[in-house]
């Protein structure tokens, strides 16, 4: 359904065609880095990143195979990235907001249920439940979004998108573990209001500057990066949830002794209820870790919070389109 509607609305839309040749020796350097990248994001917290050979094997392979890559690109005659494209103001700021804001969107995503499933007792299907809100808004907003576009400076849609993001990051930041579900999904479902004004705007930013015959090109780059940092994204934001439960966990675990007035009462409490040892010990252990991984939690989202406020002025830099309040003449407006 997808391909037919997009063949549909894009057949009219042909740009000039050329026949030039491959740039093989750029190709296989992209993919041989990207390759190395992306194995090594997979499995860099599952292999304690780069304590593992394999992780650092795969950095080094990453770390030559790009580096040659942005060297042969930008003096190849017909390159298969092109880099140039960077050098123009609006696409540089539209790419770096975009990935930045789409790395943080996406550790978000991933973060949420991870904590559900493995703290807070939910099934992989009720914790989609939870999340899955999100675009609901988004499904009924982006079209009206996409028809009022040019009646905004696309700067002013973006920055709403991310004051949206940021608020529902503090608002998640101060989750305990007596979160009930439809305190979970209210959030969840205003943050949608911040999706429909995310990624339209912001890709109308970024080819704002860029002449019909280089689209395709542009489209292509930004929607690479985009995704690369929604691949860093999960890693970081896994590694970093990761090491503060674990920080957390040894914080609250020295005020627990058995010598402890609150460890006691603890205890006594759950041998009135009728556990006892070996049992209590072990409930008392899942607690501390229950309330490491909720602090951890939210660190990330108070974290996601500063850094979506951190993009809101970022675009800032951007020029304002020459086609803004004009009726969006332009091929990037659409």
């Amino acid at each position: 359904l997808s391909a037919l509607l997009t063949w549909q609305i894009l057949r009219q839309r042909e740009t000039e065609t050329a026949s030039v040749p491959i740039d093989k020796l750029g190709l296989a350097l992209l993919i041989v880095g990207i390759g190395a990248l992306q194995i090594m994001l997979d499995k860099g917290n599952d292999l304690d990143w780069f304590k593992s050979p394999d992780i650092l094997a795969l950095a080094i392979v990453a770390a030559v195979a790009l580096a040659f890559f942005v060297a042969w690109e930008l003096t190849e005659k017909h390159p298969i990235v092109d880099l140039h494209l960077f050098t123009r103001r609006n696409f540089l700021v539209g790419v770096a907001t975009l990935s930045i804001g789409y790395l943080v969107f996406f550790g978000n995503v991933v973060i949420l249920p991870l904590w559900l499933q493995t703290q807070m007792g939910y099934t992989a299907t009720w914790a989609g439940m939870a999340a899955a809100p999100i675009g609901v808004l988004a499904v009924f907003l982006s079209p009206l979004v996409g028809r009022n576009l040019h009646k905004i400076d696309l700067r002013v849609w973006a920055s709403f998108s991310f004051i949206v993001f940021a608020a529902v990051s503090f608002w998640n930041s101060h989750f305990n573990t007596d979160v009930t579900f439809e305190q979970l999904v209210v959030p969840r479902f205003v943050m949608g209001l911040g999706v429909s004004t995310f990624f339209i705007p912001l890709m109308s930013l970024t080819l704002s500057e860029i002449p019909p015959k280089m689209m395709a090109s542009a489209a292509g780059l930004s929607n690479f990066m985009r995704i690369l940092a929604g691949s860093f994204g999960t890693s970081l934001s896994i590694t970093l949830w990761d090491r503060r439960s674990t920080l957390h966990y040894s914080e609250l675990a020295e005020h627990v002794t058995a010598a402890a007035p609150t460890t006691q009462d603890m205890l006594t409490a759950m041998n009135h209820q009728g556990i006892s040892a070996p049992a209590n010990y072990a409930l008392l252990d899942h607690i501390l870790q229950q309330q490491a991984v909720m602090r951890a939690t939210n660190e990330i989202f108070w974290l996601s919070g500063m850094i979506f406020l951190g993009l809101m002025l970022v675009v800032w830099a951007a020029r304002p389109p020459r086609h803004a309040g004009s009726g969006a003449q332009g091929g990037g407006a659409h």
